[in-house]
């Protein structure tokens, strides 16, 4: 079958023949109809990811939309070999159903990072009718998810803060309530403290770095900051008393620790919305001899979804 395979920690992957996936106990192999690429993919291939790393050489990719043999579609979120590829190995029960009406495309969105963005809120944040959200990085993927699905969950207040000016456009089309730049050396902590109204109750990070350290400044007391991503700065330093002075609570979140029942109920949650319309994202659909150019884009950040059609 044709994969793309990694070969070395730090390389991108190379489109090439690769040996079929053979089942064993508990395991069935699929066929892969769409893939996604995320920047977990990218970490993982950097050789720096927190979590277990692969044996090279190895098809990369996390999620897809796969056909089992009954011919009945579903989404996996981890399969257990690469997923940029024509076929995968996946753990029987693993697959959710797909719900009626999704798209291939809208239903790979639906799960990384659909589950990061309404997962990290919900789960993560606690997020209750009627609080004040930020979302730092919400011009990627799960960033513009993530301030669609606040409303959905009954946000009173939702603020989206951006390091790009495409990134900025972009959300100021989604309706928020207000949306900062994020620019190096100005005055945006001002900016984000006064589009606060008062404090948020639950900020998604999806950046750390700089601007984790101006929302520390612009959270209500008893307030939730939910860390999803690194995209800014893999480490920061700040006083303790940043956290104890509004007693607020920072938070870890990966869906990957979800149990099964709730990763699948969060899942079929977000992909209806995407099916509706009431949660749009923008989505570039790739064949997969186009892997390693989908490749640098995803490290680039291309503030929409990229899936792969093997």
């Amino acid at each position: 079958m044709k994969a793309a395979v990694l070969h070395a920690f730090g390389e991108a992957p190379v489109v090439e023949e690769y040996a079929e996936p053979t089942a064993g106990a508990g395991q069935e192999v699929v066929e892969v109809v769409a893939a996604g690429i995320n920047p977990v993919d990218l970490l993982i291939a950097s050789g720096r990811f927190y979590g277990p790393t692969p044996q090279l050489p190895a098809p990369v990719g996390s999620e897809a939309v796969v056909r089992r043999a009954d011919g009945s579609l579903g989404y996996v979120s981890k399969a257990a070999t690469g997923t940029l590829a024509e076929r995968a190995l996946v753990n029987v029960g693993s697959v959710i159903d797909l719900p009626e009406g999704i798209e291939h495309g809208q239903a790979i969105a639906a799960g990384i990072a659909g589950l990061a963005a309404w997962g990290g809120l919900e789960h993560g944040g606690r997020l209750a009718a009627g609080e004040k959200v930020l979302v730092l990085g919400a011009s990627g993927a799960v960033g513009q998810i993530a301030v669609q699905v606040a409303r959905v969950l009954g946000a009173g207040r939702v603020v989206g803060a951006a390091r790009s000016a495409g990134g900025i456009a972009r959300l100021e089309r989604l309706g928020l309530d207000a949306v900062v730049a994020i620019e190096e050396g100005g005055e945006w902590g001002e900016r984000l403290t006064a589009a606060a109204d008062g404090g948020f109750d639950v900020c998604l990070d999806l950046l750390w770095g700089p601007p984790f350290l101006a929302a520390l400044g612009a959270m209500a007391p008893l307030g939730r900051i939910v860390q999803v991503g690194n995209a800014a700065a893999p480490e920061v330093g700040f006083p303790a008393g940043a956290l104890r002075g509004r007693n607020l609570s920072l938070i870890g979140y990966t869906s990957m620790r979800l149990a099964p029942e709730t990763m699948a109920t969060t899942y079929r949650s977000v992909a209806a919305r995407i099916a509706s319309g009431d949660v749009k994202i923008e989505l570039d659909e790739l064949p997969l001899e186009q892997v390693g150019f989908a490749w640098s884009r995803q490290a680039d950040s291309p503030h929409r979804k990229l899936i792969i059609v093997p």
